[in-house]
């Protein structure tokens, strides 16, 4: 085998082509391509965050006592921690909670028409 000194300029470009497509952009382009690659990342980084900040406020919510609900100003960590309200709409008897009894329902279902796909 021959090494690339000994090629003559046309069949060396023929092995080794030059970048295309987003590898040449980024050569030519070099820093500002970087620049724009975080700018758009922080950017979507931000939205993702923004977008998800109502079910983190769910979730803290729904950690909280009852009198800590309404609270002004409000906390984002909640103390003390309770997990008495999942308690209550999973397993409560009262009318407007019997979501625990529905999740069952569907859970089986859904399984049931699972299984008979095989």
């Amino acid at each position: 085998m021959q090494s690339t000194d000994r090629i003559a300029p046309s069949a060396r470009a023929a092995a080794n082509p030059s970048p295309s497509g987003a590898a040449a952009r980024r050569v030519v382009h070099g820093g500002s391509a970087c620049l724009r690659y975080w700018v758009m990342t922080s950017v979507m980084a931000a939205a993702a965050a923004f977008w998800l900040l109502p079910m983190v406020w769910v979730l803290v919510t729904s950690l909280k006592i009852t009198p800590n609900i309404v609270r002004l100003p409000p906390e984002w960590i909640p103390w003390p921690i309770t997990i008495d309200h999942y308690r209550e709409v999973l397993f409560g008897g009262s009318r407007t909670a019997r979501i625990g009894r529905a999740f069952l329902n569907s859970t089986i279902i859904s399984v049931g028409r699972w299984r008979s796909s095989w």
